[in-house]
């Protein structure tokens, strides 16, 4: 599932970055970069717990993921490493 897709239809859900981690000289499509991240989710209603994948970054916001940042998550409860960051929803 694409990050678009699970922005679409995903549960809204919070996360506060735990790490980075280098995932190589990858790039999306568009040229933003990805970075490993490992996030502590929080969906409404549930425990926390802390899951980690590859983000696309947009290149102006990259130097905002760093931790202790929040941010707003979509993703899949029952399948905890499907998540993405809403990057429509950050300022």
């Amino acid at each position: 599932m694409s990050g678009d897709a699970l922005r679409e239809t995903g549960t809204a859900a919070s996360g506060v970055v735990q790490q980075t981690f280098s995932v190589g000289n990858i790039t999306a499509p568009n040229g933003d970069p990805v970075l490993g991240i490992m996030m502590s989710i929080t969906y409404p209603g549930g425990a926390a717990y802390v899951s980690k994948n590859g983000q696309r970054i947009p290149r102006e916001k990259y130097s905002l993921v760093v931790p202790g940042a929040t941010f707003p998550v979509k993703g899949n409860p029952s399948v905890p490493d499907l998540w993405t960051i809403d990057w429509p929803a950050v300022p």
